[in-house]
Formats: structure tokens, sequence, C-alpha cells
């Protein structure tokens, strides 16, 4: 699955990564690179590990001088 992020801020941004995860699952910081032909920053997630029919919680962090929080989305792994 492909993890797409929109992360500006008026201070330079250093590094975004993503995090998808439920109570059982959790696949720590990943990184994701930035697709300046599509303004983006990406990351994958190889959802196969990750049970079927189960809502994931996917967060993504920009990382600055501060801490630039996105608000938590969910995903169906199917």
């Amino acid at each position: 699955m492909e993890i797409q992020a929109d992360a500006t801020s008026t201070v330079t941004i250093s590094s975004v990564g993503c995090r998808v995860y439920d109570s059982n699952y959790d696949t720590g910081r990943q990184s994701m690179y930035y697709d300046s032909s599509e303004g983006l920053w990406i990351s994958y997630w190889d959802s196969s590990t990750a049970l079927s029919n189960t809502y994931y919680t996917i967060r993504v962090i920009a990382l600055n001088e501060y801490e630039i929080l996105s608000e938590p989305d969910k995903v169906k792994n199917t």
C-alpha cells in the first residue's frame, strides 16, 4: 500500500516518517521520501504480515526544530 503525506511547514522539514499500527501490530517508524513531481512524501507499507479485515492507524511525523504530528488516519487491511 502506498502512503502519501502532504507535510508542509514554515520551517525546514529534515525528515518525514510514517507508522502503521494497532494494539497487536506496529511497523515502527518507516522512512518516507519526497517526490518533487507530486509534491508529496511517500512510503510503502507491506501489509502481508498484518491481519486481514483489521483496521490500522497510520500516523505521519515530520521532523524539524519542532515535531509536526498528523492526525491519525485509519486503513483497513483486506
